[in-house]
């Protein structure tokens, strides 16, 4: 059966960047937690206020509904190819299959069908810059009034949601996301072939 390796980290973390690399490494299939945000349900919308509360209060990973990903997970994990329920492309049960998964197996919904969880760490602060960057060169129209109100945010209580304490504790595998790809890739290549190599042994 094909193996399902996610990788989690918080906003700014790299762990998109990491798992295009994987997948172009590895000539695999993969699946993206925010492609099925359309057919899902989640708390308060994401308004950033809201979700800062649900991370203080709650933080019940169940109120966060992505069934449609759930079993399209359950279906690749079974050796069953697909059409990826949003943007209908085939998604064929390759050996390895990458899950771009921000809650890891935090999720319980979607962490059933993972067999290695892998999670990208950074320091808050680095992960803010990150994400800053990320954010203000992709998107036309932001101000310096955006900026400071999303720094205000984050000195005001924002910065918990940066915190990645749980993912650690529930990873395999935790990498330093301050290095570049190419050094993640190698820390993480020897046990992903290892566990390529399982699967084609099961098939045998």
């Amino acid at each position: 059966m094909p193996m399902i390796i996610a990788i989690s980290g918080i906003s700014g973390a790299g762990k998109t960047t990491l798992t295009r690399a994987l997948v172009d490494r590895f000539s695999s299939s993969h699946l993206c937690w925010d492609d099925f945000d359309s057919v899902s349900s989640h708390p308060h919308d994401y308004l950033a206020h809201d979700y800062l509360e649900w991370h203080r209060n709650w933080r019940d990973y169940g109120a966060w509904d992505y069934r449609q990903l759930a079993t399209a997970l359950k279906a690749l994990k079974r050796g069953a190819a697909i059409a990826h329920p949003v943007t209908q492309d085939r998604l064929l049960p390759t050996k390895l299959v990458f899950f771009d998964a921000p809650f890891g197996r935090l999720h319980a919904q979607t962490a059933r069908w993972i067999d290695l969880a892998l999670h990208v760490s950074l320091p808050r602060d680095v992960a803010l810059c990150r994400r800053l960057v990320r954010d203000y060169a992709a998107t036309d129209g932001l101000s310096l009034e955006d900026l400071f109100d999303d720094l205000s945010f984050y000195a005001d209580g924002g910065h918990e949601m940066f915190d990645d304490k749980e993912l650690i504790e529930a990873a395999d595998i935790v990498l330093d996301g301050t290095l570049p790809i190419a050094s993640q890739m190698e820390r993480i290549e020897r046990p992903l072939r290892e566990l390529g190599e399982m699967e084609s042994a099961g098939r045998g």
